[in-house]
C-alpha cells in the first residue's frame, strides 16, 4: 500500500501549496477584493463575446488575454456557498453514502458513522466548520491509501491491476456536502452547451 497526501497540492486560487482556495477568498476580502476569483485569474479560457463556447487560447492570469467578462455566481448564492455547514447537510450526505465500502487510513467505514452519528455528529460538524474557516483540512482528509485491485487476465502483468485510492469517510461526508452546494449554482456559471455533470442541463 502507498500513502498519498494532498499537502503539496497547489491552490487553484493563488497557486500556493498546502491550503484551500477558501482561504484565498478570505484573504482577498481582507484586501478589499471580491469573494470569488475571476475566471481569468483561475487560469481558465475566456468565453467568446455573446456567450458562445470558450475561445481557444492559453491559460493566462493577464486580464488582457480575455475577450469576455468575468464569470461568477451571484452574491446571494456565494453567501450560501460560504455559509457554515449544518447538521442537516452532514446527515443527508452521510445517509447518501453506500454502506459496505472499504474504509480509508483510519479504518472507520461508513457503517460506523451511521451507527454512532448521534455521538459523532456534533463534534464532526465543529471540526469541519473550523477547518473551512482556517482553510486547512484535518490530516485524515488529506491522506489516502492507494491499493491495487485485480482485473482480468494474467495477474503477473502490471497492466491487469487497477490502482484505487481509499479515502476516509469523514472526507467523503465533507466533500459530499460541498458538492451538493455547488450543484445548485453550476448551471448558472457553466455554458448551456456543457451538459456533463450539470444535473439541470443534462435533463433538458
Amino acid at each position: 500500500m502507498v500513502f498519498a497526501t494532498s499537502e503539496t497540492m497547489k491552490c487553484l486560487g493563488c497557486g500556493a501549496e498546502g491550503h484551500l482556495i477558501r482561504s484565498c477568498r478570505r484573504e482577498r476580502r481582507e484586501r478589499g477584493g471580491g469573494g470569488l476569483l475571476p475566471l481569468q485569474e483561475r487560469g481558465s479560457w475566456p468565453r467568446r463575446p455573446g456567450g458562445g463556447p470558450p475561445a481557444p487560447g492559453p491559460a493566462s492570469g493577464d486580464p488582457s488575454a480575455c475577450s469576455g467578462g468575468e464569470v461568477s455566481v451571484e452574491t446571494e448564492a456565494n453567501t450560501k456557498l460560504e455559509a457554515q455547514l449544518t447538521p442537516q447537510e452532514l446527515y443527508a450526505a452521510l445517509m447518501s453514502l453506500k454502506s459496505g465500502k472499504a474504509p480509508g487510513i483510519d479504518g472507520l467505514p461508513v457503517d460506523f458513522y451511521k451507527s454512532f452519528w448521534s455521538v459523532l455528529g456534533e463534534d464532526l460538524l465543529e471540526v469541519f466548520n473550523d477547518c473551512l474557516e482556517r482553510g486547512r483540512l484535518p490530516l485524515s482528509c488529506r491522506r489516502a491509501v492507494i491499493t491495487l485491485l485485480p482485473k482480468k487476465g494474467d495477474l503477473q502483468e502490471l497492466k491487469n491491476w487497477r490502482p484505487v485510492s481509499l479515502l476516509c469517510t469523514d472526507y467523503k461526508i465533507m466533500s459530499k456536502v460541498l458538492a451538493s452546494r455547488l450543484r445548485e449554482v453550476m448551471a448558472s456559471i457553466i455554458h448551456p452547451d456543457q451538459t456533463y455533470c450539470v444535473l439541470r442541463q443534462a435533463n433538458q
